[in-house]
């Protein structure tokens, strides 16, 4: 089967991907208190509806930096979604090249 991921953040978006989902994408959230928050009431969701034993995951954009990505970890997030950021409107192939190397770098090596 191909694992789905349901993506929201209001109140029937979060309910829908624990109880219908392989994970959540994680849209919205100011930062990762915000984020945390609605971690915990997709966990809320999955335990009553009995599908807190399947495997799921939590996806989330929260940063591109260790420190954030390591905190974002330790809530339970399990992928990250990470990319250049556009400059002046659209995102250039060297600033792609730079963000990979960067990331590479700073971030993955380290994890």
């Amino acid at each position: 089967n191909i694992p789905i991921e349901i993506g929201g953040a209001s109140p029937a978006a979060l309910r829908r991907a624990a109880v219908m989902g392989d994970g959540w994408l994680e849209i919205g959230s100011d930062d990762l208190e915000d984020l945390g928050a609605k971690m915990e009431v997709v966990r809320g969701h999955r335990v009553r509806s009995g599908r807190e034993d399947l495997p799921f995951e939590f996806t989330a954009g929260v940063g591109t930096d260790l420190d954030t990505i390591r905190r974002a970890q330790e809530l339970g997030v399990t992928r990250i979604v990470a990319g250049a950021t556009p400059m002046h409107g659209r995102v250039a192939a060297e600033d792609v090249r730079d963000f990979t190397a960067r990331f590479a770098d700073e971030v993955m090596a380290k994890l």
